[in-house]
């Protein structure tokens, strides 16, 4: 099979997964040129999107709000791949910032969900990594097919401390050698929350502290 005649396949068949339409969804250039969209009691919005190699353009990425038991968040469907043989890696980066609208909760973690895929007979990576700013350096998530290495579809991570906005940046890896195809139709970010800690009982905690460490010293 020709690599013109594979390309063609493979994109149809991610363009009829990321050409459904979802209550509430928007394609991802709407939200690049200043749009925003809230799942729940989370808005994302100042996205940034660029691509290489065989990477979709931002028209044809679909964002979705969803839900799992309470945890709002965004699926982003597309025909992320690329096409083995031609000696070049696809690689893709999103960037948006997530802010909670609830003053009485915060975002305490990140799960990031989706289904990277290398295909055929040769060797090949199909991955997500995902980064958070600006307090949160030092933490990431991954998703990934490797051939060899194998298949993580699934990461979470729990914060040190709550936070009312993030700034989150995906970068997706797609390369495949020849024989092979590296795939991604779609990838969801969940956020799970907590109410925010009340300053009196803050206060309380404080005090309590200080009430312990003086009794010590007098002792």
């Amino acid at each position: 099979m020709t690599r013109q005649l594979t390309t063609t396949l493979i994109a149809a068949v991610l363009s009829l997964v990321a050409g459904q339409a979802f209550a509430g969804s928007v394609t991802l250039d709407t939200l690049i040129a200043g749009g925003t969209l809230t799942s729940g009691d989370k808005t994302i919005s100042d996205v940034f999107y660029t691509a290489v190699g065989d990477m979709p353009p931002p028209e044809n990425i679909i964002v979705t709000p969803v839900e799992d038991n309470g945890n709002y968040g965004f699926r982003f469907n597309g025909g992320f791949f690329d096409i083995g043989g031609d000696d070049m890696a696809s690689d893709a980066f999103i960037e948006f910032t997530v802010t909670v609208n609830d003053p009485g909760m915060e975002i305490i973690g990140a799960t990031l969900f989706g289904n990277p895929s290398v295909l055929g007979g040769g060797n090949g990576l199909a991955q997500i990594t995902e980064t958070f700013l600006p307090t949160v350096t030092d933490m990431q998530l991954e998703i990934h097919d490797m051939n060899p290495g194998g298949f993580k579809g699934l990461d979470s991570l729990t914060f040190a401390e709550g936070h009312t906005t993030l700034t989150v940046q995906k970068d997706i890896l797609l390369d495949a050698s020849t024989g092979a195809n590296a795939t991604l139709s779609f990838f969801d970010q969940y956020f799970t929350q907590q109410p925010v800690p009340e300053p009196a009982a803050a206060r309380m905690l404080l005090f309590g502290f200080l009430g312990l460490l003086g009794s010590r010293r007098r002792r």
